[in-house]
């Protein structure tokens, strides 16, 4: 699992977008919601120990090792896994055929980067330019 500053920033980045994408499950690795930073101290202090344990039928969170419970998943951040990411486009075949036609391979370092980069492009328009998600469309950026 790719648990770098660059994948955390990708999907910090681009949390407004995939967070109706994301159902909390059993073993999902997550961080408290705040600033980056806050993010990256959760997971760079301790991410081996912010694994979901539990999640009851009212959707709230109970963290492995936590005494807290989270009330709604708002209040938390995932790192997705690969397999998280190819669920959100759907059919994988077609994806992977697709993923030949871009050129993602310059900007990522792992193939959680990788699927994330496709799963913002083919479902939001999004590529990762200079450390953010621009909006493009037809090849062209556009500023929103």
């Amino acid at each position: 699992m790719d648990t770098s500053e660059q994948y955390i920033k990708m999907i910090y980045d681009g949390w407004l977008d995939l967070e109706e994408l994301w159902q909390p499950r059993w073993l999902d690795v997550v961080a408290r919601y705040g600033t980056f930073e806050q993010v990256m101290a959760d997971y760079s202090d301790k991410w081996d120990r912010l694994v979901i344990e539990d999640v009851d039928e009212n959707g709230k969170i109970r963290i492995y090792r936590w005494r807290y419970v989270f009330q709604h998943k708002r209040e938390l951040i995932p790192i997705f896994r690969q397999d998280q990411l190819q669920e959100m486009v759907g059919n994988y075949l077609d994806c992977v055929k697709m993923l030949n036609r871009y050129q993602f391979y310059n900007a990522v370092e792992s193939m959680e980067q990788l699927w994330l980069a496709f799963v913002m492009l083919t479902l939001y328009h999004k590529k990762w330019y200079n450390g953010e998600w621009r909006r493009e469309i037809n090849g062209y950026k556009v500023e929103t």
